[in-house]
């Protein structure tokens, strides 16, 4: 009896002092989830450009993390994202430049593992750029490559890859001042970190662990995980109702402050037709490619309205392509399920590409170039 005693006792103090720990390093700042922090401020990677707001730094070479992976990220002078383990030339003139968001830098993976680098890799005898960075919309994607061109940077395509999350981010994360500089108008207390699905229903005991005992409550998520098997389901499809992606099922959604899904559809159209008229004017062919996100894979939502309105824009404005990855990646969802095709092609827990979905990406947009 003695020895039961003692060891509830034991178990008692144990967990005690577990709590205790986890209570007083929660409130440190030292996070179990910190591998999913990230933010287009991030100072160790990004930094502000008084023409179109924000770049990465130039000459990085570091271990960046994002999403559940550590990965090598370098740049070179001018700040694109290149090879880590080749000489970095210090050219301007390409034939082939990439420029979008998140997914077009490629984020959570290395250059050599990127669509683009990929592109770069197989193409050896052709110049290739990645002009990609995250948080980027199309309002940026222009005054990027009018200050470049200006710049004396040249190229003779460039492939646009608007994101889902674009209107978003013309509706409200950006603005455009008399002077021309870009300027960030989101609420500046917003929580920039984005938190690990919760696979549990926000219940008092879910927030109470996941505000005070962090690590409690991560390890009550990964247990959760695996022994329900609808578990991660049902929170991928929470987790894909958020936000940026709303639109393309919710055109009247009221997340997208004033000017509303309307008025970012509106402004990225517009700076995308002055992206395309600056390049007319120097004999540049422009190509678009669009993706889906998970969201809309998840929902089955072939013919979503973040494709047709990059394809009926090609098709009124005259892009020399308008690729549609889509497709590709629904007709997987037919020779297995949505979920294997969104574990096979994303990080998990994150709406950006794997290296397997970087893959794709780069032999869906290699197939439409005879090089």
């Amino acid at each position: 009896m003695r020895l039961i005693k003692n060891s509830v006792l034991i178990v008692f103090i144990t967990i005690l002092l577990f709590l205790a720990c986890d209570f007083i390093l929660s409130h440190i700042g030292l996070n179990p989830n910190y591998v999913f922090k990230r933010s287009i401020d991030n100072e160790a990677v990004g930094m502000k450009h008084p023409v179109y707001h924000h770049d990465l730094k130039q000459n990085l070479d570091m271990i960046d993390i994002w999403g559940s992976v550590k990965y090598r990220l370098c740049t070179n002078e001018f700040g694109f994202k290149v090879s880590c383990n080749s000489e970095r030339e210090s050219r301007k003139n390409f034939d082939f430049a990439f420029i979008g968001d998140s997914f077009t830098e490629s984020i959570g993976t290395t250059f050599e593992d990127s669509f683009v680098g990929l592109f770069a890799q197989n193409h050896p005898d052709i110049a290739v750029v990645n002009f990609g960075v995250r948080g980027y919309s199309p309002s940026i994607y222009f005054k990027k490559i009018e200050f470049l061109l200006n710049s004396g940077f040249t190229f003779k395509h460039l492939i646009v890859l608007p994101d889902i999350s674009d209107i978003h981010d013309e509706a409200v994360n950006y603005a455009y001042d008399n002077t021309g500089i870009f300027s960030n108008i989101v609420n500046k207390n917003k929580d920039n970190t984005n938190k690990i699905i919760s696979y549990i229903d926000k219940n008092s005991v879910h927030n109470v662990l996941m505000q005070y005992f962090k690590f409690t409550w991560y390890m009550n998520c990964i247990i959760y995980d695996y022994f329900d098997d609808n578990a991660k389901e049902k929170a991928l499809k929470k987790d894909l109702e958020r936000t940026p992606a709303e639109w393309t099922r919710n055109i009247d959604s009221q997340h997208y402050g004033k000017a509303g899904v309307s008025g970012g559809i509106r402004r990225c159209l517009e700076y995308t037709r002055r992206l395309k008229q600056l390049l007319d004017k120097r004999n540049i062919k422009m190509t678009i490619v669009v993706y889906p996100w998970p969201t809309q894979l998840f929902f089955e939502d072939r013919e979503h309205l973040g494709m047709q309105i990059w394809k009926d824009f090609c098709i009124k404005e005259d892009c020399h392509n308008f690729i549609d990855a889509n497709q590709f990646f629904f007709d997987e969802i037919q020779k297995s399920s949505k979920m294997e095709v969104i574990e096979k092609y994303y990080i998990r827990g994150d709406s950006h590409f794997n290296e397997e979905g970087n893959r794709a990406m780069f032999e869906i947009i290699n197939s439409y170039f005879k090089l």
